[in-house]
């Protein structure tokens, strides 16, 4: 069995490293930018409005959660 040289092996782990670390950076990168469909937009949530709507549901004693 041949034995591959010190510089080959150097070469194709810092390849690996580098793949590896870009990978992991795109996952990340992409978890990031994902809109989380479940909350509502802060720009409707601080709307006069929705804050009348919201009020109203409360004093109807309805019990509203919601994460902060």
């Amino acid at each position: 069995m041949k034995m591959f040289p010190k510089k080959t092996l150097f070469v194709i782990s810092t390849l690996f490293l580098v793949l590896t670390i870009a990978g992991a950076t795109a996952v990340n990168y992409k978890q990031d930018k994902d809109v989380d469909r479940t909350k509502i937009p802060s720009k409707l949530e601080l709307s006069k409005s929705f804050q009348k709507w919201i009020t109203n549901l409360k004093n109807k004693d309805l019990i509203i959660e919601a994460d902060e």
